[in-house]
């Protein structure tokens, strides 16, 4: 399994922005709410994600999906149903427990 550091570095490494980090990562590991911006994000909606970004970060959402598609769980993310189960189910650690 990927540590937290490495996480972090792979994010440092596709481009994510920086304020995303630490959120993206407790909603990795125990499924932690996000704000509407990564909410969009891994429920994969395009047209919200534009919509609740800052105009400079338009340019980062590409990179959302080459992370996810690489490094994070698949069943994180995807979709709406895949984002709330996630959250249901307390992410990483919730399923290890």
């Amino acid at each position: 399994m990927t540590s937290e550091a490495q996480m972090v570095a792979l994010m440092t490494k596709h481009g994510l922005p920086d304020w995303t980090h630490p959120e993206l990562l407790a909603y990795i590991q125990r499924g932690q709410f996000v704000g509407s911006f990564l909410e969009a994000i891994l429920s994969n909606d395009l047209c919200e994600a534009v919509n609740r970004c800052m105009a400079e970060e338009w340019s980062s959402i590409p990179m959302f999906a080459v992370f996810l598609y690489n490094h994070a769980p698949a069943r994180c993310w995807g979709s709406p149903a895949a984002y709330q189960t996630w959250r249901a189910h307390h992410g990483l650690e919730g399923l290890s427990a």
